[in-house]
């Protein structure tokens, strides 16, 4: 409360411990067993991430094992669900742990600065009006976080370029590319963009006069045992209004897009560029389905790419980063207990081990209650006598 509103002045109603964990698993899919959810990441609940990160999980899941149960699933679309949350996940991990406040044990060095006007002054103008979460500590402004994620080293995706992360990581930028989420857009007809995307399928989205191009996809990805549906739609149309701007214009110069289930774009083609021949279809339809023109699994192949060796590359660099951005917790959260490679029983008797030789009320973490929290009465209820933390500090690539 201090960091978001530049002051002290505030009566502590309630004080009790609050024991939290941190884990991001090494890998979220094995054989035929997926990890979604709290079993797959835990952070705190600072940015309100938790929820919202195990449903973009079960988002990017659903429809994959939708096609497993139709017998469509190649081993490039079950393993894609792996490398595309993984990443995302580290960096909403990392996000995370840009909100964490500083340990009570700081907070008699930092309130003779919190209560020094000029600097009381300039956070109130940063909590209110500076849109970085990453830089103010906004608890309430993740957007980029949430909608901004780029599907980059996909095995599902046929993209141009690696796509950078919306910054600040508050500010969704809508982008319409290969990789990156469908933006929002409202048609003329009154209906949104995303109502023309079916649920458990591929969606070839024609904004212009591309149906030769979409027939021969559909054949293609139909004659790799791959459903899909085609759509046409009007994103802009000559003396209608439409909620879109600027983005409406951008729709408009797209002949047709290939759409995923979870609302990402899988391919392009431009209004400008010529018409892919049928061997640019051919190798379209390869990388959406993970299967090759005569029906055979293409993972051994995209192993050996060099996509691929970018891709563990990338996560490789972005678990080092995360677990050097959990160190300093160690040395601020005396109480703190690394965990890693044991089972859930293991580190419960780690952490509660710890939790009896650390010093006590050092690096303790604690919530408050305001006064109108309190049950009917105003008796203010019995303090927690401690809970099980159960997290470890990070993974580490294979």
């Amino acid at each position: 409360a201090e960091e978001m509103t530049g002051t002290s002045r505030f009566t502590l109603k309630q004080e009790k411990p609050w024991w939290w964990n941190f884990f991001v698993a090494r890998q979220f899919s094995h054989g035929r067993a997926f990890l979604v959810g709290d079993c797959a990441h835990s952070w705190p609940p600072f940015g309100g991430l938790g929820g919202n990160t195990a449903y973009a999980d079960a988002f990017n899941l659903s429809w994959k094992l939708a096609a497993a149960c139709r017998g469509e699933a190649s081993q490039a679309l079950l393993n894609s669900y792996d490398i595309e949350r993984r990443q995302a996940v580290l960096s909403t991990a990392m996000y995370v742990l840009g909100l964490v406040p500083r340990p009570a044990a700081m907070k008699p060095l930092l309130a003779p600065v919190f209560e020094w006007w000029p600097f009381s002054r300039w956070m109130r103008l940063i909590w209110h009006h500076k849109s970085s979460g990453l830089h103010a500590a906004n608890h309430f402004a993740s957007s980029g976080i949430m909608f901004g994620g780029k599907l980059n080293f996909s095995p599902l995706v046929a993209r141009e370029a690696i796509l950078p992360p919306d910054d600040p990581a508050c500010g969704y930028q809508p982008v319409l590319r290969a990789g990156a989420r469908l933006p929002h857009l409202l048609l003329p007809d009154g209906t949104a963009i995303a109502e023309h995307i079916a649920n458990d399928r591929y969606t070839l989205l024609l904004l212009a006069d591309a149906s030769a191009t979409a027939e021969a996809l559909r054949a293609a990805l139909q004659a790799r045992g791959v459903a899909c549906q085609v759509a046409r739609v009007a994103a802009h149309a000559k003396g209608q209004e439409t909620s879109g701007g600027q983005l409406a214009f951008e729709y408009a110069k797209h002949a047709m897009l290939v759409v995923r289930p979870d609302l990402h774009v899988a391919w392009r083609l431009k209004l400008s560029a010529r018409p892919p021949d049928a061997a640019a279809v051919e190798s379209v339809a390869d990388t959406l389905s993970g299967r090759s023109g005569g029906g055979t699994d293409r993972w051994a192949e995209v192993e050996r790419s060099t996509d691929y060796d970018s891709m563990r590359s990338y996560r490789l660099f972005m678990t080092q980063r995360f677990q050097a951005k959990l160190r300093p917790l160690g040395f601020a959260f005396p109480q703190a207990t690394k965990v890693d490679g044991v089972t859930k029983a293991e580190a419960i008797a780690a952490v509660k081990a710890n939790a009896r030789t650390a010093p006590a009320a050092k690096g303790e973490f604690t919530t408050t209650t305001k006064a109108t929290d309190l049950p009917a009465g105003g008796k203010e209820p019995a303090a927690a006598t401690g809970s099980e933390r159960t997290g470890g500090e990070g993974s580490k690539e294979p």
